[in-house]
């Protein structure tokens, strides 16, 4: 229904278009003219359209059909049914005081009114195209019906909307944009003093690229750097004329005479570092505009024939869709880029030209894709690609009616570890992928119990393969896992085909008196694993939920034990995001376990607040928010919370009232408090499951932030909340319509503030000529292993051990501080040897993070948002981008460009060239770069703490 609603809307605004261009009646403009005195227009009227005896006048309406002026018409001659009217405008009578305003040309005869348009075949070479006068601009202007109207800019007010300009060529060579037209600028420059002007391709979120103008009398010329790292994101970008000096800065759209038209249409295709990007500019009633996507092709076939560990493949293209010439017979292959590590495999393709087709065949060895053992999936997006000099041209293949491939093209491999399996298949929007996964394991349980001092879970394991593997020829075991020692306990899971109807189901009891092995702290979390073990096997893998609705703050289970020392041990049953299973542990004495109890319904009466960061920290906003209130509110009951072996803690205790997580203070303080703020899970700072008592439930809960939202989907999303939080603080308008829409929040649940750290980057910002490193994490890599086989340390460790990186730092006499994540230092401190004594390795406690941010003068990340913090400042941040595929496959908030605010690399080579850039910019950010901020922070001083406080204060 739906799609007949859209097809009959598009016909009818067709055919409005069609009786507005055809039934309405018009004057028709021949010629306009100017001298010094005036405006002359000579218009043909059809001698229906005049009244008898009644003066024809040339009217100028605005947009409530206002008459502004009203130009008496004096008749020339009559032929062919038509009178040839001449209208006079003297310039000197021309004044408009408003600033951008449209006014529409009218012709009045007696009491009817129509409007004005070209006529066909206008001769723009005979007539004007603006005119001035001593304080007006007026640019002759046409809509899509080829109306006319005035567009009108007042150089007394210096309200300029329009700079007369023509562009008559644009061409893409050289990794240049290379544009020539023609521009009149005279009376700006007499108006407003010491102007440069550039060339500018500009989104409407305030990305763009210039380049300066060169300007000989009325001709103008300048080319635009596109290279392979240039952001060209997908969408519509404007052409401007950009003019600004000291004070100003004003974007003038770009036009294009009808003559020039052709010459300014043109579809070019720029390799990227990732795809390659269709550029292709459109003219829109005399304005240009420019369409980017990337591009793709859709075969008229995708044939497959398997045959034992090769693959045919033939690939039917129609030859008027790829640009492709004879002498490229020998540069064209199927590339397979892989998304963790952008890396190319290319397969070469024959060539053979079959009438309108071309026939692209070639055979994929599967050993080449498939050759070493993974413990997760690796893909490759696949293209076909056109060498030309040293770049590609990439085609994305796309094709409907994929759903038969996998099967077409399944290849299945073992080894001593495990099963493996390769294919391509669909991906997004019907896009060929290539994959090579372990051979999938479906796993989840179905119900849990506590019985008898027994946990007991059951649960179904089946692989879902297409080699027919059975899961009853392997041992199955369920395996707790404590985060934080990675000690395990297993635990053997018994098959009951009866319980789920004959289909491999499990059944598992366990004791929880065995629990309290994994239970070393106050508070542990104990992650469900399910292990399959056997010939030719071992595959240990997260258990969860097949069917379940996600709350942080729900409980599905919760049970007691008492240890060894009289202590109550709580278990809580709860899920992550994806709906694994885990324990959350916390010990207490009997004697607080029982008032915890009983107050378990209370609301307290006085007020205490709560503070915190992770467990182990404080260094970021919580840290910052908890400073300000200890020196500008002294008075206010607020304690902040952290573990007792945190390197941060000694500075805390400079501030007062702390509380050593886990203590008989902490618990009793949380017990009591009423308002409870952090920079992340509330749960970090809590010595019990928030959701069990009244006091957190009905108190004040305030999210700090980590940092500033919009690039990878985290789940703060209200929906995600039995008891959400009252303030969300963010750092910008744009942001805070971000959360509205996309998390659910209430306008007046979300305050614009900045974060609490901003306030302190000012203070003693002296930064010395060194570089800062600093990754962020892989949710994936969950083991030492795992980390050690990852394209993610791989990466980085080429990076700072390779040849380019030390000669840079040697030319330039600077220095590389590596801040790897908290995930990560161990295992680089204990195993990775850097004898370059100009990178240095930061451990965690160190430094800050902020010191760190104040003493470099460059920032290198992936996605990082400390980068918000080194933007603050106004310094480079390059962004190291090898895996954004896998790192936003749970989505991304915003567009790329909105939030990365500097450079972006896909390796290391590029990574290096762009900080060799950095420093000869004398370590400043891209120009670029500074309107753009407007995305990200709505203010910068040093007032966010003193905002947060209000916010917070305001919601009680």
């Amino acid at each position: 229904m739906s799609k007949v609603k859209a097809v009959l809307s598009r016909k009818q605004k067709q055919l409005k278009e069609h009786i507005i261009d055809h039934y309405f009646p018009y004057g028709e403009l021949m010629q306009i003219t100017e001298d010094e005195r005036s405006v002359t227009l000579e218009v043909s009227l059809k001698e229906r359209l005049i009244s008898q005896n009644e003066h024809v006048s040339l009217i100028f309406l605005n947009k409530k059909k206002e008459i502004m002026l009203s130009v008496k018409g004096h008749p020339k001659k009559n032929e062919n049914g038509s009178y040839l009217y001449q209208f006079d405008l003297i310039k000197c009578d021309l004044r408009f005081e408003e600033y951008r305003r449209n006014y529409y040309l009218s012709i009045q005869s007696g009491k009817r009114q129509f409007r004005l348009r070209y006529i066909n075949g206008f001769d723009e070479a005979k007539s004007i195209e603006f005119f001035e006068n001593d304080h007006n601009l007026f640019f002759i202007r046409r809509d899509r019906h080829q109306r006319l109207f005035l567009r009108t800019s007042n150089y007394d007010l210096l309200k300029v909307c329009d700079l007369p300009n023509f562009l008559e060529s644009i061409i893409y060579r050289d990794e240049q944009i290379i544009v020539e037209g023609e521009l009149f600028n005279q009376s700006l420059e007499k108006n407003v003093p010491e102007i440069r002007y550039y060339f500018a391709v500009k989104k409407s979120n305030k990305v763009y690229f210039k380049a300066p103008i060169t300007i000989t009398g009325n001709r103008y010329n300048a080319s635009i750097p596109i290279d392979k790292n240039t952001l060209l994101s997908k969408g519509k970008w404007g052409l401007f004329i950009v003019a600004e000096n000291e004070e100003m800065e004003s974007d003038f759209p770009v036009y294009v005479r009808r003559a020039a038209e052709e010459a300014c249409s043109i579809q070019v295709l720029i390799p990227t570092s990732r795809e390659t990007i269709s550029f292709r500019t459109s003219i829109i009633n005399g304005k240009i505009f420019v369409s980017t996507s990337h591009l793709d092709i859709e075969p008229n076939k995708l044939l497959f024939n398997k045959q034992g560990e090769l693959l045919h493949i033939t690939i039917k293209v129609e030859s008027s869709n790829i640009a492709f010439h004879p002498e490229d017979a020998q540069n064209i292959s199927l590339r397979f880029r892989q998304r963790d590590t952008n890396g190319y495999y290319e397969l070469p393709l024959n060539l053979h030209n079959h009438n309108s087709e071309y026939h692209l065949t070639g055979v994929l060895p599967y050993r080449d894709l498939t050759s070493d053992p993974i413990d997760r999936p690796r893909r490759w997006d696949v293209f076909i690609g056109i060498k030309k000099d040293e770049n590609y041209i990439d085609y994305r293949i796309r094709k409907n009616g994929l759903r038969g491939v996998k099967k077409q093209t399944s290849y299945v491999k073992k080894d001593d570890s495990d099963h493996y399996e390769s294919m391509f298949y669909p991906a997004k929007h019907n896009k060929l992928s290539f994959v090579y996964t372990q051979t999938p394991l479906l796993k989840y349980i179905d119900s849990y119990s506590v019985d008898n001092g027994q946990l007991i879970l059951k649960g179904k394991a089946f692989f879902r393969s297409i080699s027919n593997m059975k899961l009853s020829e392997y041992e199955l075991l369920i395996v707790l896992v404590n985060r934080r020692t990675e000690e395990e306990i297993r635990f053997k899971a018994e098959r009951d085909k009866g319980l789920f109807e004959g289909r491999q189901g499990f059944k598992a009891i366990i004791p929880i008196g065995d629990l309290q092995k994994l239970v070393g702290a106050f508070k542990e979390i104990l992650d469900f694993y399910l292990l399959v073990e056997g010939p030719g096997v071992y595959r240990k893998v997260k258990l969860g939920l097949k069917d379940f609705k996600y709350y942080k703050d729900e409980l599905l289970k919760d049970f007691t034990a008492e240890d060894l020392s009289g202590n109550v041990v709580e278990y809580n049953m709860t899920t992550t995001p994806r709906g694994n299973l885990k324990l959350e542990s916390f010990v207490y004495e009997k004697d607080l376990y029982t008032a915890m109890q009983e107050s378990a319904k209370e609301f307290p009466k006085e007020e205490i607040w709560l503070v915190g960061e992770r467990p182990d920290t404080a260094q970021d906003n919580g840290y910052r928010f908890f400073e300000y209130c200890r020196k500008k509110h002294p008075d206010l009951n607020i304690y902040y919370a952290i573990d007792s072996d945190s390197p941060d803690k000694q500075k805390l205790q400079e501030l007062g009232q702390v509380l050593e997580i886990g203590s008989r203070e902490h618990i009793e303080k949380s017990i009591r408090a009423t308002v409870f703020i952090g920079t992340h899970d509330l749960d970090y700072i809590l010595p019990y499951k928030g959701i069990k008592f009244k006091n957190y439930r009905e108190g004040q809960k305030v999210f700090l932030q980590h940092g500033v939202l919009g690039r990878k989907n985290v789940p703060y999303h209200k929906k995600y909340y039995k008891y959400p939080f009252n303030v969300f603080i963010v750092s910008s308008d744009a942001e805070k319509d971000m959360v509205v829409k996309k998390f659910g929040y209430l306008h007046s649940e979300v305050a614009v503030t900045g974060l609490a750290r901003f306030d302190k980057l000012w203070e003693n910002h002296h930064p010395k000529n060194e570089i800062l490193l600093i990754p962020t994490w892989r949710e994936w890599i969950s083991s030492e292993e795992n980390l050690i086989n990852s394209s993610y340390y791989h990466k980085y460790l080429s990076f700072i051990t390779s040849e380019e990186l030390a000669d840079l730092l040697e030319k330039y006499d600077l220095k590389l501080n590596f801040y790897p994540h908290y995930r990560m230092q161990q295992y680089i401190v204990n195993h990775v040897n850097l004898d370059n004594p100009r990178i240095k390795l930061v451990e965690f406690g160190d430094k800050s993070v902020q010191a760190l941010i104040k003493d470099n003068r460059i920032m290198i990340t992936d996605y990082s948002s400390v980068s918000f913090d080194f933007t603050y400042l106004g310094k480079p941040v390059i962004y190291y981008h090898f895996d954004p595929e896998l790192f936003f496959a749970s989505g991304i908030l915003r567009p790329i460009e909105e939030t990365f605010l500097g450079d972006i690399v896909s390796d290391s080579s590029e990574l290096v060239q762009k900080l060799e850039e950095a420093v000869l910019r004398g370590f400043k950010e891209r120009e670029d770069i500074i309107p753009r901020k407007e995305g990200i922070f709505s203010v910068i001083d040093e007032r966010n703490n003193e905002r947060i406080m209000d916010s917070i204060l305001d919601q009680k």
